[in-house]
């Protein structure tokens, strides 16, 4: 076993205990190294700093998406009026509810799902990633079951409800 202690920011005291076999007196002293390192420093700072200063020089503009290492500016959508587009279809003994991120999944976390069956709309599920199979177990008789969904941002929801898919079920 063997215990570490940083001296400073170049120095590691290595403390070794060397177990005895049973019977043995243990030593009254420590066994210590001094063990000295070199700290690299990150070299990816020092380039993004220089990126970032050729990036706001007027006669580099343009040049940092040819080399790939500036990409293009994206544009955020108005997420007020984003409204989530989906269809649903029945397999087997699951709907599956056809959700996707209408292109837009870099601004979006997750797609809150709500289902009526009768009682109204209830949470159906939190889904980050596009496609759920919603396995509840079929009614013997037939019934219409209404699926509806909106984005989230982090914990809050943003845009508009989607328009209500139904689908005949049992």
């Amino acid at each position: 076993m063997a215990r570490m202690d940083f001296m400073d920011s170049r120095s590691v005291q290595l403390i070794h205990f060397v177990p005895l076999p049973a019977g043995l007196a243990q030593p009254a002293a420590e066994v210590t190294t001094r063990l000295r390192c070199s700290v690299v420093p990150n070299p990816w700072k020092k380039r993004a700093f220089l990126f970032q200063g050729l990036e706001k020089r007027s006669a580099w503009f343009g040049g940092g998406e040819a080399l790939g290492i500036v990409g293009a500016a994206q544009v955020s959508p108005d997420l007020s009026a984003i409204q989530p587009q989906f269809d649903v279809s029945v397999s087997g003994t699951q709907v599956n509810v056809n959700w996707g991120w209408q292109g837009q999944g870099q601004f979006l976390d997750m797609c809150e799902l709500q289902v009526d069956r009768g009682q109204g709309f209830v949470l159906l599920a939190f889904d980050t990633t596009p496609g759920y199979n919603d396995t509840t177990p079929f009614p013997t008789a037939p019934a219409k079951w209404t699926y509806r969904a909106i984005f989230h941002v982090g914990d809050g929801r943003v845009g508009q409800w989607s328009n209500p898919v139904s689908v005949m079920v049992g």
